[in-house]
């Protein structure tokens, strides 16, 4: 649903005093300052200024798991996902292949199944998840399954789940599956082709859910690959724990909610745009026609021009207690070169958390080291770079030595900070 311009004047400024936030309550209502309405079903609030918290909330560290050398099951690889459940903290390290259980301490407890084609078994872990329940689902990629696991680390069941080109899987609070499937007739290459559908052990059921969309063309370069103009907007989809699908164009900052029950959210948030440097416009446009002198009849630049600005953002990733987490683009750095006179830049990433009603929360301090497993879910290789309820997050980082850890932190709003 698009809301125009005349029905976002419309809104009814609010009284903060009294509200509830999300996630870790502030002391105060900080200084967020918006307004709310609600017609029908739908409710819209715009986010015009401030935040809950009143200032960036940190991760406070509370242990701390990975070590250079040692026993085997605290040395960490490649981290292809992360979970907690009641005193347990889950890491999928595809560098083994293994599940490891550890207590939320970081003290090792044991593996969740094994390296293997039989039952309980894995090769490619793309993904892991908890249910409320506290059964563990790892998803195996190349098999096509799910295995699920009990807490104490027995081998439940298998199911199937579809082969894409995403390593998406989400587990509804209530355990049920869900895998994204082609929803329409749009190439399958991009996310537009895709909603998400439950599977369990008889196979895919329910319908196939849909997330809102838009009227939006992405620019491309001219040329028989249709290549994307680089930082150019785009539109990006999520799906919640709690069964909501989050959408949005980042040609702006807004998005749409879309609840179990029907009714819909529009979020829209004031910021300031990242500038994008000219050296890194003009080197993305030649990474471009390297590309298209490499594999397309064309030589040179034939499309709409590299923005002056970043997207407003890039991806969303909700938490398991309802909350939103939206990854934006901060400023660029040159990382290295590929070839004399041919400079990488990456992003810094940001990371802005809103409430379940949609008011702004706050920025989130990230710890070092955590662009690397952020720049893996923004490019969608892989399942999302964290997990988050309430105020808890467990995350992989990598420390200046190059020592992959998990981390357990506490999501501290800056009151809270500020007294410890």
């Amino acid at each position: 649903m698009v809301l125009t311009t005349a029905a976002l004047a419309a809104a009814t400024v609010l009284v903060a005093a009294g509200c509830v936030a999300s996630g870790p309550d502030p002391a105060t209502e900080g200084t967020w300052a918006g307004t709310i309405t609600t017609e029908g079903d739908v409710t819209t609030v715009v986010n015009e200024s401030g935040s809950l918290w009143g200032g960036p909330a940190a991760l406070v560290e509370e242990a701390s798991i990975g070590v250079a050398s040692g026993e085997p099951w605290y040395m960490l690889g490649h981290i292809s996902g992360v979970a907690a459940s009641g005193d347990r903290i889950y890491v999928a390290d595809q560098s083994v292949p293994a599940v490891r259980a550890y207590t939320r301490g970081g003290e090792y407890v044991g593996d969740l199944g094994r390296e293997g084609q039989g039952p309980g078994e894995y090769v490619y872990i793309a993904a892991i998840d908890v249910a409320d329940d506290g059964r563990v689902f790892v998803h195996a990629r190349n098999q096509r399954r799910v295995n699920v696991y009990a807490s104490t680390g027995e081998f439940l069941a298998s199911h199937a789940l579809p082969f894409t080109m995403t390593d998406s899987m989400v587990v509804a609070l209530d355990g049920t599956t869900h895998g994204p499937v082609l929803a329409g007739p749009e190439d399958v290459y991009y996310r537009t082709a895709y909603g998400y559908q439950a599977h369990g052990p008889d196979g895919p059921h329910g319908s196939i859910l849909v997330p809102p969309r838009f009227e939006f063309e992405p620019p491309h370069v001219a040329g028989p690959r249709s290549l994307p103009v680089p930082h150019a907007p785009n539109y990006t989809w999520a799906m919640a724990p709690n069964g909501a699908l989050i959408a949005g164009v980042s040609n702006e900052y807004s998005f749409t909610v879309v609840r179990p029950d029907g009714s819909e959210l529009f979020v829209r948030r004031a910021y300031e745009p990242i500038p994008i440097e000219e050296e890194e416009r003009q080197d993305a446009i030649r990474s471009t026609e390297d590309f298209m002198q490499r594999y397309e009849d064309s030589q040179a630049w034939e499309g709409p021009p590299v923005p002056h600005f970043k997207s407003a953002y890039l991806r969303f990733m909700p938490t398991r207690s309802g909350e939103l987490w939206v990854i934006r683009p901060g400023t660029s750095e040159v990382w290295g070169r590929l070839k004399p006179g041919e400079r990488v830049w990456r992003d810094n990433y940001i990371v802005d958390a809103f409430a379940r009603d949609g008011r702004y929360l706050g920025e989130v301090e990230l710890p070092a080291g955590a662009r690397g497993a952020i720049g893996v879910y923004v490019t969608n290789h892989g399942g999302p770079f964290a997990w988050v309820s309430d105020d808890v997050v467990i995350m992989p980082v990598e420390d200046t030595d190059g020592i992959i850890k998990v981390k357990r932190y506490r999501l501290t709003p800056p009151g809270e900070v500020a007294n410890k």
